[in-house]
């Protein structure tokens, strides 16, 4: 397996991660591990400076698409195992770009641990590694990581100076070649709507959603699925529980078809929000369409 092999399986496991996560997620993280452990061997065998280099880079692309699957699979301590080592690549070999993607992905995992100072302190990080040559579009996901983090800590100020952070940078910044964010103004939108829901300015959530509904793409299936779920939620908020309910099960379609652990615990995370309402009949639907599909996302979920 020459370099140049292992560099094209790097891109083209970038190219197909988001199609790939949830139902052929665990086939796909064997087949990134041991391209892993095929080049950890060969980086501990005598190489010239320039082919060190270029392995270090693809051993932290591979570890971080392996924290991101470990992370969709809801496996926090292996996601951060494995950020942590790409992070360590990052570093040997001077990246300061990868370095701050890296620390902007590990921070899901504190912030779907509610835990948003903890993400706080790692964008932190992120914003002071070289700031002149990181990308505009990167920066504005970063911020708009930020905006969420801000939202969970209900700081209205903060979060919406972020957002408009990430906003700025979004239309400073080009498209690039890089495969780490896929962010532009539509996602931005999802994240403007989250930000609202967690401040619960409710009507402003529901809006800022459905405008982002009409957005995206028709093959961002994983995405869309977030959305409903953020809508059911808006409309819980709101007492609209014949809306909130139809965007939940337009949700669990969706769950469905991705079998994805993480989206499916932040459906359950919304279904405690449908508790007072549990004797309706719609609400019933909801648990048994929720019980059909635990078995087939058990697979690849630690409960």
């Amino acid at each position: 397996m020459t370099l140049k092999h292992l560099e094209a399986i790097t891109r083209d496991c970038w190219s197909v991660l988001s199609d790939m996560l949830g139902i052929f997620s665990q086939g796909m993280l064997n087949y990134v591990l041991q391209r892993l452990e095929v080049v950890t061997t060969f980086l501990e065998s005598p190489l010239s400076a320039e082919a060190r280099h270029r392995l270090a880079r693809v051993a932290g692309e591979l570890a971080q698409v392996a924290g991101e699957i470990f992370f969709d699979l809801k496996e926090h301590e292996q996601a951060e195992y494995y950020y942590n080592a790409a992070l360590e690549a990052a570093r040997m070999i001077k990246d300061e770009i990868m370095q701050a993607v890296i620390l902007g992905r590990k921070c899901f995992i504190p912030l779907y641990n509610r835990n948003a100072q903890q993400a706080l302190t790692l964008l932190q990080e992120a914003h002071t590694l070289s700031p002149l040559y990181l990308p505009e579009v990167t920066r504005a996901w970063l911020w708009a990581i930020e905006a969420e983090a801000h939202a969970l800590l209900r700081n209205e100020a903060a979060c919406q100076k972020a957002l408009d952070m990430s906003e700025c940078f979004l239309e400073r910044g080009q498209p690039g070649n890089l495969p780490y964010t896929r962010f532009n103004s539509t996602t931005l939108l999802n994240y403007k709507g989250t930000c609202r829901l967690r401040l619960h300015q409710t009507e402003l959530a529901i809006q800022t959603l459905h405008q982002s509904l009409l957005r995206l793409d028709a093959t961002r299936t994983r995405q869309k699925a977030i959305v409903y779920i953020d809508l059911a939620s808006a409309y819980c908020q709101a007492n609209e529980m014949s809306e909130a309910c139809l965007y939940a099960q337009e949700a669990l379609y969706l769950i469905g078809q991705i079998k994805s652990a993480r989206v499916f615990q932040r459906f359950l995370n919304m279904r405690r929000q449908l508790d007072s309402w549990q004797k309706l009949p719609s609400v019933k639907s909801i648990d048994e369409h929720i019980a059909t599909l635990r078995p087939l996302i058990n697979p690849f979920w630690n409960t």
